[in-house]
């Protein structure tokens, strides 16, 4: 999982996580407070308008003002009445926040993941390198080779029936050490540090939200969630990978008080 956050803070685009590199861009701006913090004002924006889906018959939350003040959200009801009753802004909103707080992860995990991934990366790197090298020996070597047979063509050593065979299959030779250097190269990730720092960093999300006006909780929510419905009271939710991942992962590590749980084997799903 580690793998693909240091992907998304090289700003790269893997398949199958973002569709575009941008829109992580747009969540480090929006949690790392690059965005003009505003205080939030009188007049509501319907800050979860569009973002929730009603569980009965699948149409969206809108919000509305009662008595001039009050938010409340309700089913559109395109698809005939719906009996799921009208509930305030401020419940929705805490359990969104209480959802993101699923997002901080245990300082004592941070420094876990920082000493062992960032040894893991050096050794990987230093692997990739030395490989790199002998790959680029072999083909200095291919090449030597394929000098020496010109130098005995030109001298009339070999003639070109036997220079063109053996030319061929240094040249074939060269071309599977190059495709092994492409494939090696390929293999490079960036620097787990970046990702455990940008894990760090939506760590805070949850605080950062409850700080937010309206405008930018919906744009923070739009880009984490992959869907969300609300039933009964109940808000449901499935956040975009690899968010839903991190959310996973720290539900799955038990933590005690001191945030570090066990003898630690069970952090392995955070590789």
């Amino acid at each position: 999982m580690v793998r693909q956050w240091g992907i998304l803070a090289e700003g790269a685009r893997p398949e199958g996580l973002w569709g575009a590199g941008e829109v992580w861009e747009r969540v480090q701006e929006i949690l790392d407070g690059r965005h003009e913090k505003k205080h939030r004002k009188v007049t509501h924006d319907f800050a979860h308008s569009g973002l929730v889906n009603c569980g009965h018959c699948g149409c969206s939350l809108v919000g509305e003002v009662k008595k001039g003040r009050y938010v409340y959200y309700h089913c559109t009801g395109y698809r005939g009445k719906c009996p799921e009753p009208y509930t305030r802004e401020e419940v929705l909103e805490q359990q969104f926040t209480r959802a993101l707080h699923e997002f901080v992860i245990p300082a004592t995990v941070l420094e876990w993941l920082q000493a062992e991934l960032v040894t893991s990366d050096q050794t990987e790197q230093a692997a990739r390198e030395q490989a790199l090298r002998r790959q680029q020996a072999e083909l200095e070597r291919l090449q030597a080779r394929l000098d020496v047979l010109y130098e005995d063509r030109l001298d009339q050593r070999i003639d070109a029936a036997m220079y063109d065979q053996k030319a061929g299959a240094i040249r074939k030779q060269q071309q599977q050490v190059r495709q092994r250097m492409l494939s090696t190269q390929a293999t490079m990730l960036p620097p787990a540090s970046q990702a455990v720092d940008l894990m760090a960093l939506t760590s805070k999300a949850a605080d950062l939200f409850t700080e937010q006006p309206g405008a930018e909780q919906r744009k923070l929510l739009h880009l984490l969630l992959q869907e969300a419905s609300w039933t009964a009271g109940e808000l449901r939710m499935c956040f975009r990978e690899p968010f839903e991942q991190l959310r996973l992962s720290n539900r799955t590590t038990t933590c005690d008080s001191n945030g570090l749980g066990g003898n630690g084997r069970e952090f392995g799903i955070w590789r």
